[in-house]
């Protein structure tokens, strides 16, 4: 007995699993991908279907998946969103990054402050204390860093103008909300004191982090910058080899320095993206780069696996048998109201008529930032050379896609722009559902006072609204894009304007 005890200890006993038991796994796979598809080929947000599912085949309200399932694909489909959000920096460019840092940082701020001065009306609403309405709004001030790079990849807008500033802005929501978490933790533990290092911690640890990947590419530009590396480390498998090691050095170094885990995904997938430039910059002949590698290793199980256990889990945080009651439902929708309203208001900066957006980004708009060049001038022809009268119709002809470009350059005379940026900040996810566990767990929410319920209920509805208001609209624009095309042919001018160019 005592053999058999020890044998029982040291490995796990295989067993076959029950026939319905993986039925329901099959089940919640194929679902995944099916509901995906459609909801994308409609209105480009499968990610929604993907929630949905966790809330039906989860806890929270099927309990088909057992908890140790759970916990699995919620551990899993983390490491898909650090593969997303990689993705995400390999296709982002740095220089367009750098030129909308100013915009960027302006929609951020106005996406973290006005949710939390929102929420101060949870105490008229709800009772609330001042603690408690800064702590969701803390909670409600965060970007869905996946939602938003799923999304912008489902429109096919991850590398325009538009797209540069959604991904650098919640880039920022993401490290602030790192910091809400912290300081949400402290608020809880201490009485409503907040020590310093809850804040300079994971700030100062992701600009540390942020510098010295900075400086290591530099160093590399100088040392390895013009070397040819032939042989095995130019194949395939080397840069996979070498990549992998690289994400998984960043992402180990910021977490165990408090920094934030996606910041630190982020900038190594922006780092080998900016690598493969500068190798490439001025050569010929084909190179291996980043996104290759990341096609052929990590996209088929990221996009088909780990991406939709990450939005499955959100649902499984979702719960959603005791939302109901009725002074929840109404106080839950009014709040949810007001979230949406605060992080639509994003966009205004995007609006045609923004002074302050004339300000700081006038300089932004110059045609050779948009990869704009002026017809080359026509060389001078004496007068007595006969051909001098057919020059100027082919100067006039030269001129004119600069021209037609230099009209597209102008900031769009519609509303599409500031409201797909509003409506993709809406979308709340991970890091909602996280601060406000937290709160909870700490004692900042009074659970009979259902306080904690309405913080869930807003995340909850941003983190559905959002993408189907954006794949709404996104999918109004190619519409309008591709009568456009059809009747002006490809000439035509772009229904974003100057934030749809890449």
């Amino acid at each position: 007995m005592a053999v058999t005890d020890t044998a029982t200890s040291d490995a796990l006993p295989f067993h076959e699993p029950p026939i319905t038991q993986i039925l329901v796994h099959v089940s919640f796979l194929l679902l995944l991908n099916i509901v995906n598809h459609l909801l994308d080929a409609l209105t480009y947000c499968g990610l929604v279907g993907q929630v949905l599912l966790g809330v039906f085949w989860g806890t929270p309200l099927g309990g088909l998946l057992p908890r140790t399932t759970e916990s699995t694909v919620v551990t899993l489909g983390y490491l898909g969103l650090i593969l997303i959000v990689y993705e995400g920096g390999l296709n982002t460019a740095l220089r367009p990054l750098m030129q909308n840092l100013v915009l960027s940082s302006i929609v951020a701020a106005t996406g973290i402050a006005l949710p939390i001065a929102l929420s101060f009306l949870l105490g008229p609403l709800a009772g609330a204390t001042s603690l408690q309405c800064f702590a969701a709004g803390a909670a409600l001030s965060a970007t869905s860093l996946g939602t938003t790079f799923t999304i912008l990849a489902s429109a096919g807008m991850a590398d325009t103008r538009l797209g540069t500033v959604l991904t650098s802005a919640a880039m920022m929501d993401d490290v602030i909300g790192l910091v809400m978490i912290q300081v949400v933790a402290s608020l809880g533990g201490s009485g409503g004191n907040v020590s310093g290092e809850a804040v300079a911690r994971p700030v100062g640890a992701s600009v540390g982090l942020l510098i010295a990947v900075v400086i290591g590419g530099w160093g590399l530009k100088r040392t390895l910058g013009t070397v040819e590396v032939k042989g095995w480390g130019e194949t395939l498998k080397a840069k996979v080899v070498m990549q992998t090691a690289m994400l998984l050095a960043v992402v180990t170094a910021a977490s165990y320095a408090g920094a934030s885990v996606l910041f630190a995904a982020f900038l190594a997938g922006a780092a080998v993206g900016w690598w493969d430039d500068v190798r490439t910059r001025g050569k010929t002949g084909d190179r291996v780069s980043g996104v290759h590698v990341f096609e052929t290793y990590y996209s088929p199980i990221n996009r088909r696996l780990l991406a939709p256990f990450f939005f499955a889990s959100i649902g499984f945080s979702i719960p959603i048998r005791q939302m109901f009651a009725a002074t929840t439902v109404w106080k839950g929708l009014v709040y949810s109201l007001l979230m949406v309203l605060g992080k639509l208001a994003t966009g205004v900066w995007l609006l045609p008529v923004s002074p302050v957006l004339t300000t700081v980004s006038q300089r932004l708009r110059e045609l050779r930032k948009l990869g704009v060049t002026p017809a080359p001038p026509i060389p001078h022809t004496p007068q007595s050379t006969p051909t001098t009268t057919t020059t100027e119709p082919k100067s006039s002809e030269a001129a004119s896609p600069a021209i037609a470009a230099a009209e597209d350059a102008k900031p769009p005379k519609s509303l599409y722009p500031a409201s797909i940026l509003g409506l993709a900040m809406v979308a709340r996810g991970e890091v909602a559902f996280l601060i406000a566990s937290v709160a909870q767990s700490s004692g900042i929410f009074d659970s009979s006072e259902g306080l904690y319920l309405i913080v869930v209920w807003a995340a909850m509805v941003c983190t559905i609204a959002g993408p189907l208001g954006v794949g709404s609209l996104v999918r109004r624009v190619k519409a309008l894009e591709k009568t456009r095309a059809d009747t002006r042919g490809n000439g035509g001018v772009s229904v974003l304007g100057v934030w749809g160019v890449s």
